[in-house]
């Protein structure tokens, strides 16, 4: 930048695979075509949310010599190679490799389907039952959707909900108009889903609350006690076990709704698919 290097400009050996995105935008239409000890000028523009506040959003020069160039080569499909390809689900040859892909890839795709539906009904149940929410409790959704908002955006370690004398933070007019939308739409099915719960008689039992909790200390990496004992420290078991419950009485209610199946290309329903 402005003639001088600046901290992670510079990279030796790097291997980049051209179409994920490794790359600045506006760096790899300039790279194609290039040969093996070609060497290039390029001019990119950083992006805003660069951690380098001085140069974020600036224009910066990077010299690009090509070292080498690699090519992915698919390997044949035989039998032999389905048998190879995945050693846990053992494909006896390539007809029950793609009869058994086939038949995971239409599980997933009916369960995301099956998902949104839950969600369309959640909503229908919102709207057909309009109920007041105290406004204390929306303040509090609505700092919980903050929250929220700062740690996606990198503010982890921020308290958005009050002061040292535990008082309530205020809520900017600007944060009330972007989330109290959601959070009255949230705290309404909530509530309602809770009242259905109680009349068809929903419980979540012990069991699956610890597989589920199990589930995420997987992914999360950890141990399933200590994320057992945090989470009831900071009130996210009782919110699991809520989300939990709402969606085993979802499910209640879906029993009682007639679903017709439809077959659709993915490209009509998600864009740049």
């Amino acid at each position: 930048y402005q003639g001088q290097p600046f901290e992670g400009s510079a990279a030796n050996g790097y291997v980049v695979e051209l179409g994920t995105g490794q790359l600045i935008e506006g760096m790899e239409i300039p790279i194609l075509g290039m040969v093996v000890d070609e060497e290039k000028i390029i001019t990119v523009k950083l992006p805003e949310a660069h951690p380098n506040k001085d140069i974020a959003g600036k224009d910066v020069e990077f010299t690009v010599t090509v070292r080498g160039i690699q090519a992915k080569e698919m390997p044949e499909l035989t039998d032999e190679f389905a048998q190879k390809a995945d050693p846990e689900k053992k494909f006896k040859d390539v007809a029950d490799m793609k009869a058994r892909l086939r038949a995971d890839l239409e599980k997933t795709e009916r369960d995301h389907a099956l998902s949104r539906v839950k969600g369309d009904l959640s909503d229908k149940i919102v709207d057909m039952n309009p109920i007041d929410v105290p406004d204390g409790l929306l303040d509090e959704q609505i700092r919980f959707m903050i929250g929220n908002a700062k740690k996606k955006d990198g503010g982890l370690g921020q308290e958005p909900e009050g002061g040292a004398d535990g008082e309530k933070a205020p809520i900017s007019e600007e944060d009330r108009k972007l989330h109290s939308e959601g959070a009255l739409k949230i705290l309404r099915s909530e509530f309602l889903l809770d009242s259905l719960s109680k009349k068809l008689d929903i419980n979540v039992k012990a069991e699956d609350l610890d597989a589920e909790i199990g589930n995420f200390a997987r992914i999360l990496g950890g141990n399933k006690e200590k994320l057992r004992k945090e989470w009831e420290k900071t009130g996210l078991l009782v919110r699991l076990h809520s989300r939990m419950k709402r969606d085993l009485t979802l499910d209640a209610v879906m029993k009682d709704v007639k679903l017709k199946e439809e077959t659709v290309d993915r490209k009509s329903i998600i864009p740049d698919n």
